[in-house]
Parts: structure tokens; C-alpha cells; sequence
């Protein structure tokens, strides 16, 4: 297994990864995205593949504040359902960390739905504490 940026030809596994978690979205659209998330410099993405298959996704978008540091935050990170707890979903955070602290972020960030138990155990393993609240509106 390795991790590399995820790039064109990427799309229908990420799209399919994606799907696993429960955000269905169809290939064109992630290609319509990438190519948006590529004009901005802000944004990291990487797949982890074994051989040429990717079996795992993880993104990375860094804030400038005015408050404090930036802050990183992982958008997404996913792994094939049938290679969670092997280590790809600790290496794909590994990478988000390291270029989170290379872009001089103090913190790193990530938000799981209250209903993906696995996930949080996941997250406080990596030494993450759930520290705030989260609100959103639909637009």
C-alpha cells in the first residue's frame, strides 16, 4: 500500500468510496470538483492505492483565520470497507497532519455524523478530543 495525490483517472473510485459512506455522488461530479479544488491552493487530496487500486481517500483543506494559526481541516477520509483497520485510514490522516503542520496549522480538524461510533474510536485513537459543537444550514 501507498499514498499519492489523487489525480485524474481517480474520480470513479473516489466517487465509489464516497458512496460507502453513505454520500452517493456521481463521477462527473467529483471530476467537476477537482477541478475546481485544483485552482485553490488550500486543498490537498490523496488516495491510498494497492498496486493501481485505490482503496482509500482523504482531503485536506487549510482556513486562514483571523482569530488564530490556520486550521486544518479533513473534509474527507474513507477506506474500502473491506480494508478498514489494516492502517490505511492512520496513514491517509498521517499525510493530512504532516501538511497540515507544514502550512503552519495549529490544529487539525475533523467533523464525523453523532451515528459513526467507529469513527469517533478512530479519531480519539489518532489523539483527537471531540471539543466543540457543530451547526449547520442548508442553503
Amino acid at each position: 500500500m501507498r499514498i499519492r495525490e489523487a489525480g485524474a483517472g481517480d474520480e470513479a473510485a473516489i466517487a465509489a468510496l464516497l458512496g460507502e459512506l453513505g454520500y452517493p455522488v456521481p463521477v462527473d461530479a467529483v471530476t467537476r470538483r477537482f477541478e475546481r479544488l485544483e485552482r485553490e491552493e488550500s486543498n490537498w487530496q490523496w488516495v491510498a492505492v494497492d498496486g493501481e487500486r485505490v482503496i482509500g481517500f482523504a482531503a485536506l483543506h487549510v482556513i486562514q483565520l483571523i482569530e488564530r494559526e490556520p486550521l486544518g481541516r479533513v473534509t474527507a477520509i474513507v477506506v474500502d470497507e473491506g480494508r478498514r483497520r489494516s492502517g490505511i485510514g492512520r496513514a491517509l490522516m498521517e499525510r493530512a497532519e504532516g501538511e497540515a503542520r507544514r502550512q503552519g496549522c495549529e490544529r487539525l480538524e475533523v467533523t464525523t455524523a453523532d451515528r459513526r461510533v467507529d469513527a469517533h474510536a478512530f479519531y480519539r485513537g489518532l489523539g483527537f478530543a471531540e471539543a466543540s459543537r457543530r451547526f449547520l444550514k442548508r442553503l
